[in-house]
């Protein structure tokens, strides 16, 4: 009985006060937001497993291409990861922006001081960035 209820208490205590990330955006700033595991299913059943890992292995390179971008260009990058986080706080002086996690997957936003966090699209965060920054 005790194992069970153990088990209970863990399985409903998991993720129950999602965190929020804040960003500090007075420093340029590039934010991953990771996949979540619903978005995954989603495309899994969409467009079968196999295209699943195609596209994955894609974004992933998307990601490195980024990831690289922001260290030749000293900007910071931070990743999001979806299962821990469930908002994003964009803050820059006195304002802030609060972004959900979900319906962000594989996306990146940009921010800079004094300019207003900016959505884009993993495969065109590159070309994104060299506009915003």
């Amino acid at each position: 009985m005790k194992v069970f209820f153990i088990i209970f208490i863990v399985m409903f205590s998991v993720n129950v006060y999602a965190e929020v990330k804040t960003i500090d955006c007075s420093v340029n700033t590039m934010v991953e937001f990771g996949i979540s595991g619903a978005y995954i299913k989603h495309i899994k059943q969409e467009q079968g497993e196999d295209a699943f890992y195609t596209i994955a292995d894609d974004q992933n390179n998307y990601s490195s291409n980024a990831l690289s971008y922001a260290e030749q260009n000293k900007i910071k990058m931070i990743y999001v990861n979806l299962y821990e986080i469930d908002t994003v706080v964009f803050k820059n002086a006195k304002q802030e922006l609060k972004v959900p996690t979900e319906g962000n997957d594989w996306t990146i936003w940009l921010c800079g001081k004094g300019k207003e966090p900016k959505k884009s699209m993993i495969i065109d965060a590159v070309e994104n960035a060299q506009k915003y920054f």
